[in-house]
């Protein structure tokens, strides 16, 4: 993953490509059960707020390739990783700014909290007040009662109030990658004018 400018995190099986205001993750994940390990690949949208990386795009990529021995295993790695570079690129030209994010949220149905959370930003975001407005609106008619749920809808709801204000939803949506980016032990970026969501 090093020739890709991804980096590792920690000793872990997870490397992480660092794009500012978005994140996609590599995972070789070992199984609970038996040797051999998953390959996951996808995108982490940091206006949410978190202190783990999550799969707002993508997730598992390949089935999981058991080791059956040294050989035969290496042989498999080398494709999961030739598979995962694969993938990495074809998300840098897939989301090379946040009109993208709009598109995909365009293009694909937006089910589920997250789903219309991120939907609304990247629409706020790409000036698109009336899907922002929907996007957010069906984030509000959730009616799960577990906490997280509970705190999204009013996370939606403060960033509606300023969506009618452009410099303003952005600069609240930069102060969120940042915060995402403190969480995560991503690099500093120093200063919040420095970064840049395109």
């Amino acid at each position: 993953m090093k020739p890709l400018g991804l980096v590792q995190k920690g000793r872990s099986r997870f490397w992480r490509d660092d794009r500012n205001w978005f994140v996609i993750g590599v995972e070789f994940q070992p199984s609970s059960w038996s040797g051999g390990s998953h390959l996951n690949v996808g995108c982490n949208w940091l206006w949410v707020v978190r202190d783990h990386f999550a799969y707002d795009v993508g997730g598992r990529t390949e089935p999981f390739v058991k080791f059956e021995n040294r050989d035969q295993f290496q042989d498999a790695a080398n494709i999961m990783a030739t598979q995962a570079a694969f993938a990495v690129e074809s998300f840098r030209k897939q989301f090379p700014n946040v009109r993208a994010v709009y598109e995909y949220y365009s293009i694909e149905e937006s089910a589920g909290i997250w789903s219309n959370f991120n939907a609304a930003i990247a629409s706020a975001l790409s000036g698109k007040a009336l899907k922002a407005a929907s996007h957010f609106g069906k984030v509000a008619d959730d009616q799960s009662d577990i906490p997280w749920a509970r705190a999204a809808r009013l996370e939606a709801f403060n960033l509606h109030g300023i969506s009618s204000d452009p410099a303003l939803f952005r600069r609240a949506i930069k102060e969120r990658v940042m915060q995402s980016r403190a969480l995560q032990k991503l690099p500093n970026l120093l200063d919040l004018e420095k970064l840049v969501i395109p």
